[in-house]
């Protein structure tokens, strides 16, 4: 018998972005500027700040609808700072893999967030 799987995504409204931008500086307090981790959680605030840039320079492609999320993600990709941000952070991962699995940001409350399946 062959069970068939379902894949989910999860859509963040910029509410999200924005609380989750809230609560990544907030774990950043914790952190000793230097670190590895600290400068991972500032590229990933660098990379929060610029995908929210982007909703905000967009406002005609809703983040909460499949098709506008899908729009400014492929706006996203093409982004020369994003692409930068996101090579830093590999680059970061790479060098670090045996720390790098307990970082990580605080993911936004789920009243901000939609989940729809993927087909």
């Amino acid at each position: 018998m062959v069970e068939t799987l379902k894949l989910y995504g999860i859509l963040v409204s910029n509410q999200g972005l924005e609380d989750e931008i809230s609560k990544l500086k907030t774990q950043m307090q914790t952190l000793q500027p230097g670190s590895t981790e600290y400068e991972y959680d500032q590229l990933q605030l660098a990379r929060e700040e610029e995908e929210l840039a982007i909703r905000e320079q967009n406002p005609n492609l809703d983040p909460m609808t499949e098709d506008g999320s899908q729009a400014l993600d492929r706006i996203a990709d093409r982004d020369p700072k994003l692409q930068l941000i996101e090579f830093l952070i590999k680059a970061l991962i790479n060098a670090n893999p045996n720390e790098c699995t307990s970082w990580g940001i605080p993911m936004a409350d789920s009243q901000y967030t939609k989940t729809f399946e993927v087909t």
